[in-house]
């Protein structure tokens, strides 16, 4: 197999990986999910003091926890989908049709939260994870001028 079909694969199974881990989060119900940002908390609490004072600076530090994962999981998800659509089009449809993509995720995943128990779907997380689907985009997008301006 050439080198070029090994990344598309990688790159591919990258994109799988964050897309099934998203869902698994996401069909968590409410009091587990609730659990495990509690203990992620605590964890950022004792290694990254001041990353928590930030978070508790909010005055919900465990809602900050959970947006900011949103945002972050949907950034890296866009890069991927970025980099995977760049090896076949020119970067502005690449970037159109990654952030395309990762928005229709954000919506099925939070359609999907809709039927767990404890959980409920919120526009305001498609709002978030849309965001961090655009950074991830732009990013990959500065990655692709940058290259150009190399050489």
């Amino acid at each position: 197999m050439r080198r070029t079909a090994w990344r598309w694969l990688a790159l591919a199974g990258l994109a799988a990986v964050f897309m099934v881990g998203i869902t698994l989060f996401s069909a968590q119900e409410g009091a587990v999910s609730s659990g495990l940002s509690r203990g992620v908390l605590a964890l950022v609490e004792q290694y990254l003091p001041g990353v928590y004072r930030l978070l508790a600076a909010t005055g919900r530090p465990e809602f900050a926890l959970r947006k900011l994962a949103h945002f972050t999981e949907y950034a890296a998800l866009g890069l991927c989908l970025y980099a995977l659509a760049r090896r076949r089009l020119a970067p502005l449809p690449a970037l159109a049709l990654a952030l395309g993509m990762a928005v229709a995720f954000a919506f099925v995943d939070e359609w999907h939260q809709l039927s767990v128990p404890g959980r409920d779907g919120s526009l305001r997380d498609v709002g978030i994870d849309s965001l961090g689907a655009l950074a991830g985009v732009l990013l990959g997008r500065a990655g692709t001028a940058l290259r150009h301006l190399r050489g």
